[in-house]
C-alpha cells in the first residue's frame, strides 16, 4: 500500500507503465488524474532496525510542475529525520502529520532535486530515522527518471 497522501481522500491507483528503473502509477482522485514515478531501493545500509518499504516518488502536478517524497511504512521521527543526498547537495524533507511520509518544503526545492538528480551520478541516498530512532540510508538509481518525467508529461495531462 502505497501512502502518498493522508487515508481519508479517497483515490483509485492503476499501473500505466515501467519506465526504466521507475513504475508510473496514476491515481484517479474525484475526477483528477495525478501520475506518480516510483524508485524502490537498489540497496540500503539499515541499522539497527528496518525501513519498511521505502519508496522515493515524482508526482506530477501539471505542465512542467512536480513534488518529490519519500515514502515508508515504518513511521519516521518527525524532526528532520529525513535528508537526501544527490551529488554535492542535501535536502531536508518534512515529514507529515502521519510519520510515514517526508515531501519537499517548496516547489522550488522540488526542482533543484530533479534537476540534480538527472544531471549526476547514477544513484542518490536517503537518510532517514524511524520513530525509535532507528537509522538508515536507502539507494536509489535515477537512471531513467527523465524518461519517466517524459512519460508523464505525454500521458497523464488529460483524466
Amino acid at each position: 500500500m502505497l501512502h502518498i497522501r493522508p487515508s481519508e481522500a479517497v483515490s483509485k491507483f492503476f499501473d500505466l507503465a515501467e519506465v526504466k528503473n521507475w513504475r508510473i502509477i496514476a491515481e484517479i482522485e474525484e475526477e483528477k488524474k495525478i501520475c506518480h514515478a516510483i524508485m524502490t531501493p537498489y540497496r540500503d545500509r539499515l541499522l539497527y532496525s528496518n525501513i519498511k518499504d521505502p519508496k522515493f516518488i515524482v508526482s506530477y502536478k501539471g505542465h512542467l510542475a512536480y513534488s518529490i517524497s519519500f515514502s515508508a511504512l515504518t513511521r519516521l521521527a518527525h524532526s528532520k529525520s529525513v535528508t537526501l543526498f544527490v551529488n554535492d547537495s542535501q535536502y531536508t524533507l518534512k515529514v507529515n502529520k502521519h510519520g510515514k511520509n517526508a515531501i519537499t518544503y517548496s516547489a522550488d526545492q522540488d526542482v533543484d532535486i530533479i534537476n540534480d538528480i538527472i544531471s549526476g551520478p547514477y544513484t542518490f541516498k536517503i537518510k532517514s530515522k524511524g520513530a525509535s530512532g532507528e537509522l538508515g540510508f536507502i539507494y536509489f538509481s535515477s537512471m531513467g527518471l527523465q524518461e519517466a518525467i517524459a512519460y508523464m508529461e505525454k500521458n497523464c495531462s488529460k483524466p
